[in-house]
């Protein structure tokens, strides 16, 4: 039923942890592919084991020429083998929780007209056992710049693509989705070898079917002490895109607008939003004027509408 895509890069040191979290899933009817993107730390040797070790159920894929080709061409690469009607996806470092597929399963059932199901991510500081830690967890992905996301919201297109293009926060996490509408829509570009590389798919997919998002976290995302671990860990990626912050963003918003021209999707919601993404960048401080003058407005016409009905403004 579901294609677990695990992809990878030196994670020697938590690579094991992920899978068995794959393992530990109430719902049985998986299949799990590990797809190494050049690693030169063991973890190729450690997964070739697992998959020997559960043939039929557990493989290990990897590039031809054994290179590193990047995040979007190991999704690629592990989506288009896979057999599952659905796809989730784990990365190497991080863990899902036991009901992770069972209830996403459960949500695409009672909700038949969404093609992709996600909830927020659970931001996993206190994974170090360190006590100062514990207190930090938190969820990520429901809130974005001056918008907070509604959980057990089912978002018809192009709605998801207007939020995660205007709010970078917002891009879907811990998602699981059709596979035949991965395929349907090209799958992912291989260019966007590093950041962005998720958002893109989803722009993608987005412009297809309805995305549900649920109320439950169900992945934990591991987070390290100092916020480029996880960069440096992925050292062994040098063809990565090396593009950061406000550089990486600006490209995805040129892509997205390119994207739609080609498609010939001319929606102007979703024009705004790319205009408004990149004036957050190019000129944040109008953007917090105009953003305060539209929570000003809110607030105007409630005043306006407010109990009793509408009432005359002073």
């Amino acid at each position: 039923m579901v294609s677990a895509v695990i992809i990878f890069c030196n994670e020697i040191e938590f690579l094991a942890e992920a899978v068995d979290s794959v393992y530990a899933q109430t719902m049985t009817d998986w299949e799990l592919l590990l797809v190494d993107d050049g690693s030169t730390d063991g973890s190729s040797q450690l997964a070739a084991q697992l998959a020997a070790e559960r043939p039929g159920q557990v493989r290990h894929l990897h590039h031809p020429d054994g290179r590193t080709r990047g995040m979007s061409a190991s999704r690629n690469l592990g989506v288009r083998a896979a057999t599952g009607r659905y796809i989730a996806y784990l990365d190497g470092d991080d863990r899902w929780l036991p009901e992770k597929l069972e209830r996403q399963l459960a949500l695409l059932g009672e909700h038949p007209e969404a093609g992709i199901v996600y909830g927020p991510l659970r931001r996993w500081y206190s994974w170090t056992g360190r006590p100062a830690e514990r207190e930090r967890d938190d969820l990520y992905g429901i809130h974005g710049d001056g918008y907070t996301l509604q959980p057990g919201s089912l978002f018809e297109p192009p709605e998801l693509v207007a939020l995660l293009v205007r709010h970078k926060d917002l891009v879907p996490s811990g998602a699981m989705f059709e596979r035949a509408l991965f395929l349907d829509v090209g799958g992912a570009e291989d260019e966007f070898t590093d950041n962005y590389e998720d958002a893109v798919v989803f722009v993608k997919m987005g412009l297809r079917a309805a995305a549900y998002c649920g109320d439950d976290s169900w992945y934990l995302y591991r987070q390290y002490p100092r916020p480029d671990d996880r960069r440096r860990r992925a050292a062994g990626r040098p063809d990565a895109d090396r593009l950061r912050g406000d550089e990486a963003r600006l490209r995805f918003l040129d892509w997205v607008d390119g994207y739609l021209a080609a498609e010939g999707v001319a929606s102007p919601v979703l024009r705004a939003a790319i205009r408004d993404a990149r004036r957050q960048i190019l000129n944040p401080g109008r953007h917090r004027l105009q953003r305060s003058l539209r929570r000003g407005s809110r607030l105007a016409r409630r005043l306006v509408t407010g109990a009793g009905g509408p009432s005359r403004a002073p």
